[in-house]
C-alpha cells in the first residue's frame, strides 16, 4: 500500500522517517521524500505483511 503526504516543516518528515525506522512490525519497501519551497512531499511504500492494525497504529501516528 502506498501513503502520500503532504506536511509543512521538515521536523514532521523526520518524526515520522524516524517511527517507521524505530518500530520493527512496521517494515517499509521505501521511503521517498521530496522537498518543496512551501512544504515536504513524503511517499511511503509498506511492505504487504502489514496487518489492519498495523495500518490503523501508522494512521493515527
Amino acid at each position: 500500500m502506498d501513503y502520500l503526504y503532504y506536511l509543512g516543516t521538515a521536523s514532521l518528515v523526520l518524526r515520522v522517517v524516524q517511527h517507521l525506522r524505530r518500530t520493527a512490525d512496521l517494515p517499509v519497501q521505501f521511503v521517498t521524500v521530496v522537498h518543496q519551497l512551501n512544504g515536504w512531499i513524503l511517499r511511503i511504500k509498506t511492505a504487504s505483511n502489514w496487518t489492519d492494525q498495523n495500518v490503523e497504529n501508522f494512521e493515527l501516528f
